[in-house]
């Protein structure tokens, strides 16, 4: 081997030493940013930005889906940019919402179109177990999730108002 070969592996080994040693300051940097765990094989995408807090597991996950297939249908047939479309549309076949997000709507709407007036304990209850909860007011009663609240009246109306206010609720946490 001569001169000029040595000459060009010892710098191709000083350069591969250079890059591992950025590859492992940039992986210290991507775990210790708010606590997101990096591999260097794998990201999540809680590394890449923070992820709000869930109200189950896979809960933005489900809304991003959501979020998509609602844009997909606000396309038009003819729009220019088909291989937006294309990815868009095997993005979504090769990921599957949980179905949680939409159990947790139906439920809702189930509940409350069956109270005819006054909301009874048990259904309250029976939302907590979706992460909703009660809280007091003086003409309405308040419901939370997450951080988000929205109002049931505690005197609805007329027949209808319940199934209003199960839409108010599903529109304003789930969709």
């Amino acid at each position: 081997m001569n001169e000029s070969h040595k000459d060009e592996i010892d710098r191709l080994i000083r350069e591969r030493e250079v890059i591992e040693e950025q590859k492992a300051n940039l992986i210290k940097r991507l775990e210790g940013a708010e606590g997101a765990v990096a591999t260097t094989k794998t990201r999540s995408m809680s590394t890449l930005f923070d992820m709000p807090e869930e109200g189950f597991e896979g809960e933005v996950h489900d809304h991003i889906l959501i979020a998509i297939k609602n844009y997909l249908k606000t396309l038009d047939a003819k729009c220019r940019n088909v291989r937006h479309r294309e990815l868009l549309q095997e993005f979504l076949a090769k990921n599957h919402a949980s179905g949680r997000l939409l159990c947790c709507a139906k439920t809702v709407r189930m509940l409350l179109a069956k109270t005819d007036g006054k909301v009874p304990r048990e259904v309250f209850r029976k939302m907590e177990e979706f992460g909703i909860r009660r809280v007091d007011g003086s003409n309405h009663w308040k419901v939370a999730y997450l951080n988000l609240t929205c109002s049931i009246p505690k005197t609805p109306s007329d027949v209808h108002s319940m199934k209003n206010c199960a839409a108010d609720l599903i529109h304003c946490f789930f969709y």
